[in-house]
């Protein structure tokens, strides 16, 4: 029970923190933050600010509970689950000294594998292309039906490719809360999933007929169909803002890069947004990157040697008509 009770101290504590400030105060933060930037390169993943402090919050409710003599009890099913995380993960070869460093003893496998899961109940990104597969191959391996559940939700919002291992993921770290708990009753933060954007690409009730489907595919699934007032709103959030996002990849994204700098590159896209609408093209962030381009197309001012997956547009400054009748042709 007291790792349900964890989770559920988890949420209140993460609510007083904006008010009260640190509410360990014989827990160093520093010392948790220290850890926390080893554990996201180990897992290659980025936190947040918020998220960083949400997890050190959990972390500290972990260390407060070892520190007053009340180490975990876990049953036959969640010891398996445990035992499925620690060599997926291989937690063995993480990081923990900082952690233990305010205990009086080295942390049990057990102790750091909840501290690792616990990660899991903050938002975070996948930094690489390896971390994501590597959650994903987690799901395949040991979850098949939770797996193929995500899979089935997924598909219904036409979500693009660049951004389908990502909703998915997004889809089963979301489930896997219920993996802890089993209840929304213990999860407080449930009830501020809504569709606060109003966005409706896919009808509510579409997506409440297909997490019923998939509830019935293993027993692994029947928490859907008992919170399903709880599920429901997230999973139409998120599948509707992936959705609208597919629409908007369907567009070319041109990234501009000028050798003169910012100023000038803005001024390019003023000038090739009076001859082109935002229905046609958009602009996508400028980090410069070539190698691995998040675009469709690169226009420049100047000659790029570096290789680029993706084609290059040399232009004159100012364009030409000859320059925008190219890019005409690039759209076509």
């Amino acid at each position: 029970m007291s790792y349900i009770l964890d989770f559920f101290y988890f949420h209140i504590f993460d609510r007083a923190y904006p008010y009260s400030g640190w509410l360990f105060n014989e827990i160093p933060l520093s010392t948790i933050s220290i850890y926390i930037l080893k554990m996201e390169r180990f897992m290659g993943v980025h936190l947040s600010p918020i998220a960083k402090t949400d997890y050190a919050v959990a972390i500290s409710i972990h260390l407060k509970r070892i520190q007053t003599g009340h180490p975990l009890d876990l049953n036959e099913q969640q010891l398996l689950y445990w035992e499925q995380i620690v060599d997926f993960y291989d937690i063995k070869k993480m990081d923990f000294s900082d952690l233990e460093s305010m205990l009086p003893q080295e942390l049990a496998l057990s102790e750091k594998s909840i501290i690792f899961l616990s990660l899991f109940l903050c938002p975070f990104t996948y930094a690489t292309k390896e971390s994501l597969d590597k959650i994903l191959d987690y799901y395949k391996t040991f979850r098949p039906m939770r797996y193929k559940a995500a899979q089935e939700l997924v598909r219904i919002s036409d979500t693009d490719e660049k951004d389908l291992k990502f909703v998915t993921a997004s889809l089963l770290g979301f489930f896997g809360k219920y993996t802890f708990v089993g209840k929304s009753a213990y999860i407080i933060e449930i009830e501020e999933h809504e569709n606060r954007n109003k966005i409706n690409r896919i009808n509510k009730q579409k997506i409440e007929q297909k997490l019923l489907e998939v509830s019935g595919y293993a027993a692994d699934l029947d928490f859907i169909r008992e919170n399903m007032s709880a599920i429901l709103p997230y999973v139409h959030e998120l599948l509707n803002i992936s959705s609208t996002l597919s629409q908007q990849h369907e567009k070319l994204h041109i990234k501009i890069i000028s050798k003169n700098g910012y100023m000038w590159e803005e001024l390019l896209k003023y000038q090739i947004r009076q001859h082109f609408s935002t229905e046609l093209l958009i602009f996508s962030d400028n980090d410069y990157s070539i190698g691995e381009a998040d675009c469709d197309l690169i226009i420049t001012d100047f000659p790029i040697i570096e290789k680029s997956p993706v084609e290059i547009l040399t232009w004159n400054s100012p364009p030409t008509d000859l320059d925008f009748k190219m890019l005409r042709n690039f759209i076509k």
